[in-house]
């Protein structure tokens, strides 16, 4: 079953495009980016809300293709146990996101490296922000997919996790200490601008590092859960 999910992932030539596209982008915005200072390599982290959206579209159309072409139904006949189906398509998306985030990160190390030949490559905390750069891109993709579980269409779900990703900070100008002091901590880009930044955010928008990290782990844990849920109790 995890070999079947890597091949739909693998081959996807649409997939393959979309990804290329992120690569490119990230790495020119990085090469942009250093042409005008000495930057560290943790600057590759800096565009995170680009590979975020490719992420998220990815996870959501991963699982929402099978619907729009009827396939899911094929699949489940394939493997009955629908738990097994589902932990398979996510730990093949887990993988296949790791592996091109990984060459992203390459790739954009390379234009930034030409583009400020005397920077330094790695300084306090770097290394940690890259791998936590590569943890928030994933958790973003997860709660695509789990989106894609929950609403079944790729529209919806892609909305869905837009809306989550940036449009719910619009809610902080809501004029309750709740919203001013409390929720902008738990709002995705909040929480993954802290655990990707070498000098952290202030207090009043986002916890400890730590603490941002399962914060931001909720989120897919979250989606998944509720996908999860309708998948094992509705026709597919």
């Amino acid at each position: 079953m995890l070999k079947s999910e890597l091949y739909k992932l693998f081959y996807s030539r649409a997939f393959t495009i979309a990804l290329s596209v992120m690569v490119a982008l990230n790495a020119a915005i990085c090469w942009l980016i250093a042409r005008d200072g000495t930057p560290d390599l943790s600057l590759i982290a800096a565009p995170w809300n680009v590979p975020a959206l490719f992420s998220l579209s990815i996870g959501a159309i991963h699982v929402t293709n099978e619907y729009a072409n009827n396939t899911m139904r094929t699949t489940v006949l394939e493997a009955p146990r629908r738990g097994r189906v589902f932990a398979a398509k996510l730990v093949a998306l887990t993988l296949y996101l790791t592996l091109w985030i990984a060459a992203l990160m390459a790739i954009s190390a390379v234009a930034i490296l030409i583009a400020a030949p005397q920077a330094d490559a790695f300084v306090e905390n770097t290394a940690l922000t890259l791998i936590e750069f590569l943890y928030a891109i994933v958790m973003i993709g997860l709660m695509g997919a789990g989106l894609g579980f929950l609403t079944r269409g790729t529209a919806p779900s892609i909305v869905a996790g837009f809306g989550i990703l940036f449009l719910s900070s619009v809610l902080v100008l809501i004029p309750l200490d709740f919203f001013e002091t409390v929720y902008p901590k738990f709002l995705i880009p909040n929480t993954v601008n802290q655990i990707v930044s070498t000098s952290g955010l202030p207090e009043h928008l986002a916890y400890s590092r730590g603490v941002s990290t399962l914060i931001l782990l909720a989120y897919p844990i979250i989606f998944c859960a509720a996908g999860l849920l309708r998948f094992l109790k509705s026709d597919v």
